[in-house]
C-alpha cells in the first residue's frame, strides 16, 4: 500500500450469466493519479466459455478500474476483525461480483448474534441457581456454570462451520445457539414451576 503497487496480477471479469468474459494477467501495476498502470499485461476476451479473438499483450497498460489502494488494503482483512459496517461493505461488493458470501455473512450475523450470549447463558443458568440450597457446594455451581458456558461455546462453533460450508442459512446459523439455549432455559424454568 505505501509504494501503490499490486504483484502478479490475475482479475477475472464475468458476464450477466456469471461466465468469464475477460481476464487481466500482469506482472506488476502501479497506482498513479487516479488510475493503474500495468506492465507486461495480457488481457483475454471471452465469449461461451472459449478465448475470443488473440490476446492481447502490452508492455505498459493504463486501465481504469474501481479498486483503488486503500480498498485493496481493505480486501486483506479478515471478516472477524472488519466492523460491523466495514463487513457489511464487503459482503456487497463480494455479492455484485458474483461471488457466494456464507462465511462472511455468518460471520456478519454472529457479530450481533454472538454479544447475546452473556445473556442467554445466565437466563439457561436461572434454574440451576434456584433448585441449589445456600449451603450445597459452591464448586458444584461453579464447575456447571463452566460447563455450561463450554457447551455453548462448542455448539455455537459446530454451527457457525456448518453455515460456512453452507448446510445452514447463515442467519440460522447464527442465531442457532441461542435460540436452542433459550428454549432449553425456558424449558427448565417451566419444570421448575411444577
Amino acid at each position: 500500500v505505501k509504494r501503490q503497487q499490486i504483484n502478479n496480477i490475475t482479475i477475472s471479469e464475468n458476464n450477466s450469466a456469471n461466465e468469464l468474459s475477460r481476464q487481466i494477467v500482469a506482472k506488476r501495476a502501479q497506482w498513479v493519479e487516479g488510475y493503474w498502470i500495468f506492465y507486461d499485461c495480457i488481457i483475454t476476451d471471452y465469449e461461451n466459455g472459449k478465448i475470443k479473438g488473440q490476446p492481447q499483450i502490452y508492455k505498459e497498460k493504463d486501465i481504469l478500474l474501481d479498486e483503488k489502494p486503500r480498498d485493496i488494503q481493505r480486501a486483506n482483512l479478515q471478516p472477524d476483525l472488519m466492523s460491523y459496517w466495514q463487513l457489511k461493505k464487503y459482503i456487497r461488493r463480494l455479492k455484485s461480483s458474483g461471488f457466494k458470501a456464507n462465511k462472511e455473512l455468518v460471520t456478519f450475523y454472529n457479530k450481533i448474534a454472538f454479544p447475546l450470549a452473556n445473556f442467554i447463558i445466565i437466563f439457561f443458568a436461572v434454574p440451576f441457581t434456584l433448585t441449589r440450597e445456600r449451603n450445597e457446594n459452591i464448586f458444584l455451581g461453579v464447575a456447571m456454570s463452566i460447563g455450561i458456558s463450554f457447551s455453548y461455546w462448542g455448539f455455537n462453533a459446530v454451527c457457525l462451520s456448518l453455515g460456512k460450508i453452507g448446510i445452514l442459512h447463515p442467519l440460522l446459523a447464527a442465531w442457532l445457539t441461542n435460540i436452542v439455549f433459550t428454549l432449553v432455559g425456558i424449558g427448565l424454568i417451566e419444570s421448575l414451576k411444577k
